[in-house]
């Protein structure tokens, strides 16, 4: 899978020096056999969570292996009221950077 242009960017943008290392655990996980594949969805969830930091890409990646419904869970949906409440909806791109 290609990974989308919104993606790329969202990884240069958070993990700056470090976006090399995060795309190199992205394309690991994506070579990775297991009971769910990674859709856009998943890797912009997995993306959005660990807000430039590997170690939590890197768990965040793991758990869309191990089901990736708890990784959308993690990555959309916030508890307000002891509900769960989607707050993003990753099936869309990430919003463009604005540089002014």
């Amino acid at each position: 899978m290609a990974i989308p242009e919104d993606i790329l960017n969202r990884i240069e943008q958070d993990f700056q020096a470090q976006a090399t290392q995060a795309l190199s655990l992205i394309e690991k996980a994506l070579g990775t056999d297991s009971f769910c594949f990674f859709s856009p969805r998943q890797l912009r969830c997995a993306v959005f969570v660990a807000r430039g930091d590997l170690g939590v890409l890197q768990q965040a990646l793991q758990l869309g292996l191990t089901d990736c419904r708890d990784l959308m869970l993690w990555g959309e949906y916030s508890v307000h009221d002891g509900k769960y409440v989607r707050q993003h909806d990753w099936n869309l791109p990430f919003e463009p950077v604005k540089v002014s």
